[in-house]
């Protein structure tokens, strides 16, 4: 049996697992989580401001894929390549730039928001610690959504 490293840009995750890549890790916990502060205050005071359902939607959905990334369990494999995280990253940490704006919601617009905000949430409570920045081996979910499409997110 041969001890070699694998030749592609992935590694088992629990073994010889290189401290740069806990700090890269860290690194991006601690930057999502200064995003996501930011995000809430904005949101949070835009909400209280003037309620709009679609800002509540919107602050619950973010306030659940945050929380999901930073409490993610460890991968078996992930990949190394530079290219695959800044993708992941950009991915995202975009939604965090967001910010609302002035108006009234619509009852049609706020309907279809609701339905594809509650979709999204259904996939990330089916998905749970599984999720990551980057394509990983977190194992193959079944349950929930994933019983019914294979990608729901």
């Amino acid at each position: 049996m041969s001890t070699a490293q694998p030749q592609n840009d992935t590694q088992t995750w629990f073994q010889g697992k290189p401290n740069y890549w806990l700090a890269w890790e860290l690194f991006c916990n601690v930057v999502l989580a200064c995003f996501f502060l930011n995000f809430v205050l904005i949101h949070g005071n835009a909400l209280l401001t003037v309620f709009r359902i679609s800002s509540l939607l919107i602050l619950i959905k973010v306030s659940a894929d945050v929380f999901f990334h930073l409490v993610r369990k460890p991968a078996k494999q992930i990949t190394h390549s530079w290219y695959d995280w800044a993708i992941g990253i950009a991915g995202a940490f975009t939604i965090l730039f967001f910010e609302p704006v002035a108006g009234v919601d619509h009852w049609v617009g706020t309907s279809i928001q609701l339905c594809g905000l509650g979709l999204q949430v259904a996939g990330m409570f089916s998905l749970n610690r599984s999720i990551g920045f980057v394509a990983a081996n977190r194992g193959i979910k079944t349950g929930g959504m994933y019983q019914f499409v294979r990608h729901p997110l």
